[in-house]
């Protein structure tokens, strides 16, 4: 759902499931993203360790507050995107975190 409504915004996308990547771990799949030089999206707080990850590959974490359906999800994560087009056509070797208030960005 995610990645349907991030291609009709204009970005290229593969989600986990088409790259055979379902169940795989944290560091397969940021492992997979690098190869690729994607940018990796996800919800998964984990990512945005940055002593785990330490910003070899460009991450987006969404961070909303609670739990959300869905369909918020994907609202919440395609109009965060949609509100930071330079920031993200520029993130290289970073950590994005968006929140409902605010972005970050953490660097190695």
């Amino acid at each position: 759902m995610l990645a349907e409504a991030l291609r009709e915004l204009g970005h290229e996308v593969v989600h986990v499931q088409d790259a055979g990547l379902t169940g795989a771990s944290d560091d397969t799949v940021y492992a997979r993203a690098s190869e690729h030089g994607a940018v990796l999206v996800t919800a998964d707080l984990d990512f945005a360790d940055v002593r785990r990850f330490p910003g070899e590959q460009s991450i987006i974490v969404l961070r909303p507050r609670g739990p959300l359906t869905r369909r918020e999800l994907v609202d919440f994560a395609t109009e965060r995107i949609a509100r930071h087009p330079e920031e993200i056509r520029r993130l290289r070797n970073a950590i994005m975190i968006l929140e409902p208030q605010r972005s970050r960005i953490s660097r190695k």
